[in-house]
């Protein structure tokens, strides 16, 4: 049987005091889930996670909460959501690796944030997520996800690299990259993907690249900002504005 400590803590702070805003949209309360198993010899698994406490007052905070979840936990949700149910799991299928004796050392790190943007009108998650099972090194991932506070839907941002602007926009993206962080792994504006972790900030959107996405894993994760004025002009809508 494995030996192992277990931490649970519901954090007490609210950040969110308010309880609706001045248009009747009902803010989010967020309180943080922490759970801890292991230790640093063996297989340590850490999670910080973000709660909607007043999920019940609409049907959009509802919606965005159970998003959230299912978006953090993956294969280890549930059908009824069970955020405990799915951090232990999580937990115990990274604790089974120790079983095999050589996974000293081995981790995983899921930190999350979440805060609002334009106006108090966008709920964001920010996941970092670090782990490592074996190899040469770990590996770590920043992840966002921005959710309409007023219907609780999630903004899909491929449409930015679609459409008769999908080219001007990866270029503007690209020379933004190669401005700020040099070589690139990929060959030329053609080749870049779409992020799949976008950030809506009070003034434009953060494109992020995880390590290997576009440039060497020395690079880390790459992140750039173009502002609603450029996406604009660039000819894409703004649908977080608009």
């Amino acid at each position: 049987m494995r030996s192992y400590k277990i931490i649970v803590v519901l954090a007490l702070a609210l950040f969110a005091v308010a309880c609706s805003k001045g248009d009747g949209v009902v803010r989010p309360e967020f309180k943080e889930y922490i759970l801890s198993v292991g230790c640093d010899e063996c297989c340590r698994v850490d999670i910080r996670y973000q709660r909607i406490t007043n999920s019940d007052a609409s049907t959009a905070l509802a919606s965005i909460d159970e998003q959230n979840y299912r978006n953090t936990f993956g294969r280890y949700s549930l059908d009824v959501m069970d955020v405990e149910a799915s951090a232990s799991a999580m937990a115990d299928g990274y604790q089974s690796m120790s079983s095999g004796g050589d996974s000293n050392g081995y981790y995983y790190d899921l930190d999350q944030r979440a805060f609002m943007t334009r106006d108090d009108k966008v709920v964001c998650y920010e996941t970092y997520i670090e782990s490592y099972t074996g190899g040469a090194h770990g590996g770590n991932i920043m992840l966002y996800e921005c959710f309409d506070l007023a219907s609780g839907a999630i903004y899909d941002f491929d449409y930015l690299f679609e459409d008769v602007w999908g080219e001007a926009m990866r270029k503007l993206v690209y020379d933004k990259l190669v401005a700020t962080y040099g070589v690139l792994l990929i060959e030329g504006v053609e080749e870049l993907p779409m992020s799949t972790s976008l950030l809506i900030t009070d003034t434009g959107i953060l494109f992020v690249y995880q390590p290997y996405e576009v440039a060497c894993f020395a690079a880390g994760i790459l992140s750039v900002e173009v502002s609603d004025e450029q996406i604009k002009g660039a000819g894409a809508p703004l649908v977080w504005v608009e």
